[in-house]
């Protein structure tokens, strides 16, 4: 598969580069891979790379907040999805619902201080909220 990536944040659009021949991921646990099938460019995605504005930037992180996919592989334990559904991956891994996002929501963000979605196949959590 192949991914991009940005060396730092801040060091610009120009500088990221596409990495090749890169294993799919092997989901475990509530894991699932989705092949992507479209990603958006986000004004978010632009000033993480052109300004690094998020603290906590990963170094080397594979750009992109949010887009859409299909489910081709699931974790013994994922019971919120199964291979063949589509879905849509948003930026925040932690916020699922509410009227306001604050506190852990912040935390990890997909392009951000997660990897994201400019990569054929994503490594993602169902999201299953624990206790549900």
């Amino acid at each position: 598969m192949q991914q991009w990536q940005l060396p730092k944040g801040g060091a610009g659009v120009a500088t990221m580069t596409l990495h090749k021949d890169i294993s799919i991921p092997t989901p475990s646990g509530s894991q699932m891979v989705v092949k992507m099938k479209a990603v958006s460019l986000n004004h978010r995605d632009l000033y993480i790379a052109e300004t690094n504005f998020m603290p906590g930037t990963l170094d080397n992180v594979i750009p992109l907040s949010d887009g859409s996919g299909e489910v081709t592989a699931v974790g013994p334990a994922c019971t919120r999805f199964q291979v063949g559904d589509r879905v849509a991956l948003t930026f925040s891994l932690k916020y699922l619902e509410g009227d306001q996002m604050e506190g852990a929501g912040l935390n990890e963000c997909r392009g951000g201080t997660c990897q994201g979605v400019a990569v054929e196949y994503v490594l993602t959590d169902d999201m299953k909220e624990p206790g549900v």
